[in-house]
């Protein structure tokens, strides 16, 4: 099978339906090598939206593409390159489970609204280890305003 041009781009994407769809279904059972991520929203939306969007995602995979998969909130006007900051979310717990911040994204991050500490880009961030620790994020509001946009509203 041939890889398209997206899947050649971004090498975790890449792989026949099967395997897309039970990384699907690894939504709802932790696999081996696997982390749970809890993509939670920003204070502001907390009174509207209660409930954080619950995904497991492989070790080596970016926090992205885990949120792509779960239908997180999480935007990417750059298509994953580090280049628009839209994808800025806030690591609350288990930032232990992360690849160390590459040159790359602290650039990248340089284009974000209200860096803090624990502050990644969801499209470098890359699991690094499994681990019995939950990994909780906080979406920020510029990357949900992003995602809407992407999402035509």
């Amino acid at each position: 099978m041939s890889d398209t041009p997206d899947q050649q781009k971004c090498p975790e994407r890449a792989g026949d339906s099967e395997a897309a769809g039970s990384a699907a279904a690894s939504a709802e059972l932790p696999v081996p090598g696997s982390v749970t991520i809890r993509f939670a929203m920003p204070a502001s939306a907390r009174a509207t939206l209660v409930e954080p969007v619950v995904a497991e995602a492989l070790v080596g995979e970016t926090l992205l593409v885990a949120a792509e998969r779960a239908g997180a909130e999480v935007g990417s006007h750059c298509g994953g390159v580090a280049t628009c900051a839209a994808c800025h979310v806030r690591v609350r717990a288990g930032a232990e489970l992360l690849e160390e911040p590459s040159e790359q994204e602290e650039d990248g991050l340089d284009a974000a609204f209200d860096v803090r500490p624990g502050s990644r880009l969801a499209c470098q961030a890359r699991l690094r280890s499994a681990g019995r620790l939950e990994l909780e994020l906080e979406l920020t509001e510029e990357s949900r305003q992003a995602w809407r946009q992407e999402q035509g509203g």
